[in-house]
């Protein structure tokens, strides 16, 4: 995953040494950049989308990739857990995203794409930002401060309670 990771980073647009460092960041959940600016240094959309899927990838459960090396192809896309966490991010930045569109001057586009990526990084306990979310008003930041309980699945490097216990 991370050797994946860091060649998908290098083609959206990083340099080898700055797309080897975040997917092993992203990968871990553990939030260091190269950069003080996170993830806002640099603009191309492609890097932040690699880095939502590779944070994401992160926050799942390790059994089901040790699942699928052995055969289980679908273990990943039947688990509850997994699409409970997916579904609960995109419906999460699809709400957010309009609203930040609607009270910003950002395009859907873009609101969306900023919101997955502080979504996904505040879930998931990974740490790196693109933007500064708390300049968005009090709804977005006491969302946020809500969204850090979540965390990812059980069985992975991400934080917080995990999805599965909200699922119970």
């Amino acid at each position: 995953l991370t050797g994946l990771a860091t060649l998908a980073l290098w083609l959206a647009g990083m340099t080898p040494f700055e797309a080897i460092n975040h997917a092993m960041s992203l990968i871990s959940t553990g939030g260091f950049s190269t950069s003080d600016a996170s993830l806002g240094h640099w603009p191309q959309p492609a890097i932040h989308w690699v880095s939502v899927v590779v944070m994401m990838a992160g926050a799942l459960p390790f059994t089901l990739y040790v699942a699928t090396l052995r055969g289980h192809k679908r273990a990943l896309l039947k688990d509850q857990q997994v699409r409970g966490f997916v579904g609960f991010l995109v419906i999460t930045w699809l709400i957010v995203g309009t609203w930040l569109s609607l009270n910003s001057d950002y395009s859907w586009w873009d609101a969306v794409r900023i919101v997955a990526v502080n979504v996904t990084s505040v879930v998931t306990t990974t740490g790196v930002a693109l933007g500064d979310y708390t300049l968005w008003g009090s709804f977005a930041l006491l969302l946020f401060f809500y969204l850090t309980f979540v965390g990812g699945c059980s069985g992975s490097t991400a934080g917080g309670l995990k999805i599965f216990r909200f699922q119970v």
